[in-house]
């Protein structure tokens, strides 16, 4: 049956913006923003549900010093259209030594690997020009900020375009990986059926007894929780030189999650345990029919029975009871999740200078960089003339030292470093002390 051009009408007109409502508690919007146990019609990552997004102004807003933005986008009936999760941060490279710029961005602190609106139904009628409007309002309605810098944008959330492609984006260089499940043993990712896994999961279990779990009660969440921080972070000291998990406010948010556990809530953490013993750990959050992964760890010493596959194993077998059909692995290229089908997902990024010092900061990267390394030259020159004045044999280098690091970085505290290693070289060479 064609629709009648009334109807068609009254579809239209469901769906063109009238009013913007920004508030920084997702509280005041408790019946339009959903919730993951209730998602209605509403289409979203994981990340960007009413729970997390509370769990994220507890711990990672807070931590970073943001100013949580979350805006409603209504019709002229204020039925909600599209729902973003936004804040205003200022840039860390810049805050202290440049510039301060404010900068408009998702509400993730870097721990969503997909950042897009909560869509209804309505805005898939959304068209460029509808997008501009809607970018001119958020302009008016948002507190002033710099440059917009709006990343990790996938394609469409759920089965609704984003709206959000139709500003100016270019794609990442980083694809996000998805990979759908299906029951069919011939669809299952090969090396779950292989001969090679069996034979390590055979000799872990020859070594005592081999669970698969996930986190049902605050406490348990606890144990698998301590295994994984710490498993983590020793990977990431030994890969990196540091510990990703320190980033700012990713631990709290981390503990904080135990209000959420599965299934009342969004949040699963699965745990491959051996005579009690956690030899791996997953993290994940869930959405509707999507299980996304945050955060996975595994004991180096049990590195060649691979539990991190065998935990991923069991974990594909529990998303097909549970009907999720969508494992996604997020960000990174890494070469494992080739073994599990993944595809991957292209994400975009949109940069939109607001001011004059917006625009400056877009176009002037390399200024801010070399004022980065001048700065830190400067400190290790000053450290260099520091050491050399408690040492009589290296005293005559002290004042050079001091200079060059003035000469990098003539602010008013290297001036007074300046003088007082001046002061101390003369104290030195005249044979007082200071």
């Amino acid at each position: 049956m064609v629709p009648s051009r009334g109807a068609s009408r009254r579809v239209l007109a469901a769906s063109v913006p009238a009013r913007i409502r920004v508030t920084s508690d997702v509280r005041d919007f408790a019946g339009v923003w959903p919730r993951s146990s209730n998602l209605g019609e509403a289409r979203c990552y994981a990340f960007h549900s009413a729970n997390l997004v509370e769990l994220l102004c507890d711990s990672i807003v807070p931590a970073r010093k943001a100013e949580p933005l979350l805006v409603a986008i209504l019709n002229q009936n204020d039925e909600p259209l599209a729902l973003l999760p936004l804040c205003i941060e200022h840039h860390q490279d810049t805050a202290r030594a440049v510039m301060d710029v404010r900068v408009l961005k998702f509400l993730d602190g870097g721990l969503s690997d997909y950042n897009a609106p909560v869509l209804f139904p309505a805005a898939a009628n959304w068209d460029a020009r509808t997008v501009r409007t809607v970018w001119r309002g958020l302009r008016k309605a948002l507190p002033v900020f710099d440059i917009a810098v709006l990343e990790k944008m996938p394609e469409s959330v759920g089965d609704l375009p984003n709206p959000l492609r139709f500003l100016k984006c270019e794609p990442e260089v980083r694809f996000g990986h998805v990979a759908t499940l299906s029951e069919s043993p011939e669809a299952l990712p090969t090396f779950l059926r292989e001969r090679k896994m069996r034979q390590k999961v055979r000799g872990l279990s020859q070594r005592g007894r081999l669970t698969f779990e996930i986190a049902k009660t605050p406490e348990q969440y606890d144990i698998f929780l301590d295994a994984l921080i710490r498993q983590k972070n020793l990977r990431d000291l030994e890969l990196r030189g540091h510990e990703s998990l320190s980033a700012l406010g990713y631990t709290p948010y981390l503990r904080m999650a135990r209000r959420h556990l599965h299934p009342s809530g969004p949040v699963c953490l699965f745990a491959l345990t051996l005579n009690d013993s956690v030899l791996a750990t997953h993290f994940c959050e869930t959405s509707g029919p999507r299980l996304s992964s945050l955060f996975t760890s595994f004991e180096a010493e049990w590195s060649k029975y691979s539990p991190g596959h065998i935990l991923n194993r069991n974990i594909v077998q529990w998303c097909l009871s549970e009907g999720v059909n969508i494992l996604d692995f997020g960000g990174g290229d890494e070469k494992w999740k080739d073994d599990y089908h993944a595809v991957a997902v292209t994400r975009h990024k949109a940069v939109i200078p607001a001011t004059i010092r917006g625009a400056v900061f877009l176009h002037t990267p390399g200024i801010v960089e070399r004022m980065h390394k001048r700065r830190a030259e400067s400190w290790r020159e000053m450290t260099l003339a520091e050491a050399a004045c408690s040492n009589p044999g290296e005293v005559s280098g002290a004042l050079a030292h001091a200079r060059r690091s003035w000469t990098l970085w003539p602010s008013p505290g290297r001036t007074r470093e300046f003088l007082n290693v001046a002061k101390s070289v003369r104290a030195t060479k005249s044979g007082r002390a200071i």
